[in-house]
């Protein structure tokens, strides 16, 4: 078995363990997204899911799940860049930065503007 039918296994296992609270955090994390109009990370759907008056999970891994489901449906995309956690339990590990659908329909609009816009520049 690879390291990625490892991973896959152990976060399946973790999803059918949790069943009920992973429908929810899916469905926040899905309506949350599309109003991120900047990069953000796990921990910054964990904050927006907490305050909104959820408890915390009994496996904090469940995390992973939403954003698996969303990136196979074209929902978030991976900028390819990390930043370090900032809760304590995470140790520090690296997360990877995200950014929305929204947000990226709406950065190529705004470069394809920019281009649109440059024949008109006086040099």
């Amino acid at each position: 078995m690879t390291p990625f039918d490892l991973t896959n296994q152990a976060v399946q296992q973790v999803e059918d363990n949790n069943k009920v609270y992973c429908e929810k955090l899916c469905a926040f994390a899905e309506i949350w997204v599309k109003t991120q109009m900047k990069p953000f990370t796990a921990d910054d759907l964990k904050r927006a899911f907490f305050k909104a008056g959820n408890s915390p999970p009994s496996q904090p891994s469940i995390f992973g799940t939403p954003f698996r489901k969303l990136s196979r449906s074209h929902q978030i995309f991976d900028t390819e860049r990390t930043q370090k956690s900032s809760f304590k339990e995470a140790h520090h590990r690296p997360l990877s930065i995200w950014i929305s659908k929204e947000f990226r329909l709406k950065q190529q609009a705004n470069r394809t503007l920019d281009k649109s816009n440059s024949q008109f520049a006086f040099f």
